[in-house]
């Protein structure tokens, strides 16, 4: 039932923090000749995603758009929908202590360790929420995660195939301050006994950061029905020529619909027939491909006939499939600086 429909590319793309400049303050003092204990703070803002979302669907079509009676055939659609992850703020204290070497000459290497907290800030985009918005519309049949494993709630088990499982927040960002850890090297060219360049190398550890959550997993997969036979208002749009999935079940409308039994509201799982009779008159008004109103619910439906062509990768259902990416992203991170360091 499920299948990752994205390209190989996009499968190991991880979500990243995009590299920016970094400004930082060292305040310390010596120990010894060979030790000095440094108090440090920073500021860094940047960019974090793309969040990936990847739609495949196919769809019916008309050959000319102002003509729905045209429509002879599936269409597929390859939907990559990259989204702004937002601005991670990180404000990070630490202390290090740094072992020097050679203090005699002008030059003077150093390694150092130290631990501190990242403290962080978060400033979200539009882009989550209205992808989001667009999820929470979609006619999900079933979903699954990662690993292909069926994560349907239990409680929407959908015997119907009616598609309505909801997402109601497709993505949520969560950011939570972290303790990290570092190793430090470098060396301090002096320019004179008080001023000297820093050239400083940095790993932070710091495996907890920011969040992408997916509904509760890494990453889901959504099996729906193609958002291209639905109205903005979730009501069908094209139909097909049968009593099937995705047509609109007739208790939807109260049985009003053709092939619909409205006098004995029966059977639960009947569906619209765009070429079934109408409940009063008992008369058949349409043969698809036709344009009329097939759920009777004010509103011009179209359905294909029974002879359309699959799409070029052999669909003949109006199917969709969904993958959004999410995940976790650490905070470790390697820095490198260049910075005047004054002695008093």
């Amino acid at each position: 039932m499920f299948c990752d429909v994205r390209p190989d590319y996009l499968i190991t793309s991880p979500n990243v923090i995009n590299e920016t400049f970094q400004y930082d303050l060292h305040g310390g003092f010596v120990v010894t000749d060979w030790l000095t204990v440094q108090l440090e703070t920073s500021w860094f803002e940047a960019d974090v995603g793309p969040v990936d979302a990847y739609l495949s669907d196919h769809y019916p079509y008309a050959s000319n758009p102002f003509d729905p009676l045209t429509i002879i055939g599936f269409k597929d659609r390859e939907l990559r929908i990259p989204l702004n992850g937002g601005r991670i703020i990180e404000r990070p204290v630490s202390l290090s202590f740094l072992y020097h070497f050679n203090n005699k000459s002008s030059r003077k290497w150093y390694l150092g360790a130290g631990v501190g907290r990242i403290f962080t800030d978060y400033q979200g985009d539009s882009e989550i929420p209205d992808f989001n918005e667009r999820a929470s519309r979609l006619r999900i049949r079933a979903m699954a995660d990662k690993f292909g494993k069926n994560v349907t709630p239990p409680h929407y088990h959908d015997p119907l195939n009616d598609a309505h499982i909801p997402l109601n927040e497709a993505i949520a960002v969560e950011l939570s301050d972290v303790n990290e850890w570092h190793l430090t090297g470098g060396t301090e060219i002096m320019i004179n006994q008080r001023l000297g360049v820093v050239i400083d190398a940095r790993y932070v550890f710091a495996p907890d950061g920011i969040r992408f959550d997916v509904a509760g997993h890494d990453q889901l997969d959504l099996l729906t029905w193609s958002e291209k036979i639905y109205r903005p208002d979730g009501t069908v749009r094209i139909f097909a020529p049968d009593p099937v999935a995705p047509n609109p079940l007739c208790f939807d409308n109260q049985y009003f619909g053709l092939g619909c039994d409205h006098i004995h509201m029966a059977p639960g799982d009947a569906r619209v027939d765009p070429e079934g009779a109408k409940w009063d008159t008992g008369m058949v008004l349409f043969t698809c491909p036709a344009v009329g109103d097939f759920d009777q619910n004010g509103s011009l439906d179209v359905c294909y006939g029974p002879n359309i062509s699959p799409s070029g990768k052999g669909y003949s259902e109006a199917r969709g499939d969904v993958v959004i990416q999410g995940g976790d992203i650490a905070l470790s991170a390697f820095t490198l600086s260049v910075g005047l360091r004054f002695h008093f």
